[in-house]
């Protein structure tokens, strides 16, 4: 079970957050092809500065435009 998604105050307004585990988990792959979707620019995530080696954040907002994009409707619909 995830914790949710993490947010930060920025300029222009609060932005979530999910970890690459998150993100895999949602998605039901691994963190290696979340890894390879943010590389491709299929979603867009930060680098933090918490931690030493640096953590990756996926926002949320380009999670959720991922699966709508994945999203089929059926002909007719």
């Amino acid at each position: 079970m995830t914790a949710g998604p993490i947010s930060r105050q920025g300029r222009t307004g609060v932005t979530q957050y999910l970890t690459k585990a998150e993100v895999a988990e949602r998605l039901r792959v691994s963190e290696k092809t979340v890894d390879r979707y943010i590389r491709r620019g299929f979603l867009k995530a930060i680098k933090t500065t918490d931690t030493p080696q640096g953590a990756v954040r996926v926002t949320v907002a380009s999670y959720e435009a991922y699966v709508a994009r994945q999203t089929v409707t059926p002909a007719g619909a």
